[in-house]
């Protein structure tokens, strides 16, 4: 009996270690990315400064070439809650790395385990807090990088939100792009026990060191980066998005699924609704009578605002 609990023992084991490498992105398949990304390897977070113990980058060894950075171009953070606010926008600032030293203050950091499955993207993502812009400029611009081949989708997804916590709507759309949840660089670099259980990653603890660790910044700029693989992004990510989700929808209104209608969805922000819904049912109203005059109106309108 004894020998076969043994056996029945190092099946599961085995099991388990081929479910956990099927989990581990492939660092070697993401060699063509675009200049917003940059590798570190053998690094350490801890408390949002990212430690280095790669050689190259000690300047006490002989092999130590220089000290890198993650040099940010235009991102703008904003606040938890104020993502719209205007003059609360502010220049990210660069991270901070710097090399391992011997007067490390964790055991976690004095003695490293690196992990070789787990692979964090780390997002510096700018205008974080604003729907569209995160929409537009950070998930649409992982999807594409997904669909061209340059990001594996077993990546462990963490935002960078100088402590805040993420919106529901960042989880809910970044979702469909990872197998793991989604979570923040001031959790990943917390100074938690290794053995917590954690869901954000394929090790399943709070490992803070990493074989491979890749930080993206996504903003405006950043389509003009990526290859012309789709003819539109947006609605090609809107589409990954809903397939996600399709089967926790209801049924679809029979009213709804005749296409011959055209229906407008209008989101208004709170603190605007009264003026905005004068100018809506402008648009609704022309857009009943004449379609085609209701769509050039629309962009002349857009256009001097």
């Amino acid at each position: 009996m004894y020998r076969w609990q043994v056996v029945v023992s190092v099946w599961l084991h085995w099991l388990l270690l081929l479910a956990h490498a099927g989990l581990c992105p492939d660092a070697a398949s993401m060699s063509r990315l675009p200049p917003t990304c940059q590798w570190l390897a053998k690094v350490c977070v801890d408390q949002n400064v990212y430690v280095l113990y790669d050689n190259k980058y000690n300047p006490r060894h002989e092999l130590f070439q220089h000290v890198p950075r993650l040099k940010l171009d235009n991102i703008s953070a904003d606040y938890y809650g104020y993502g719209d606010v205007w003059g609360t926008h502010f220049s990210h600032p660069e991270p901070l790395l710097r090399p391992a030293t011997g007067g490390e203050e964790t055991r976690e950091l004095a003695h490293p385990q690196f992990s070789r499955c787990t692979i964090p993207l780390i997002i510096y993502a700018s205008r974080l807090y604003m729907y569209g812009h995160f929409f537009t400029n950070t998930v649409a611009s992982i999807h594409v990088m997904q669909q061209s081949g340059l990001l594996d989708r077993r990546l462990s997804i963490v935002i960078d939100t100088f402590g805040m916590q993420l919106e529901r709507f960042q989880r809910f759309l970044l979702a469909p792009f990872t197998p793991f949840d989604v979570t923040t660089l001031s959790h990943l670099s917390s100074r938690q026990p290794y053995e917590r259980p954690e869901s954000y990653n394929p090790d399943g603890q709070h490992g803070r060191c990493f074989w491979n660790l890749l930080a993206c910044q996504f903003n405006a700029n950043t389509s003009g980066h990526l290859p012309k693989t789709l003819d539109s992004p947006l609605w090609s990510t809107g589409q990954t998005i809903l397939q996600h989700y399709r089967h926790k929808l209801p049924p679809i209104d029979p009213e709804f699924a005749n296409n011959s209608k055209l229906r407008v969805l209008i989101a208004v922000l709170p603190r605007r609704s009264k003026l905005r819904a004068l100018v809506n049912q402008d648009q609704v109203r022309q857009c009943m009578t004449d379609p085609g005059d209701a769509l050039t109106h629309s962009s002349s309108q857009l256009q001097q605002q």
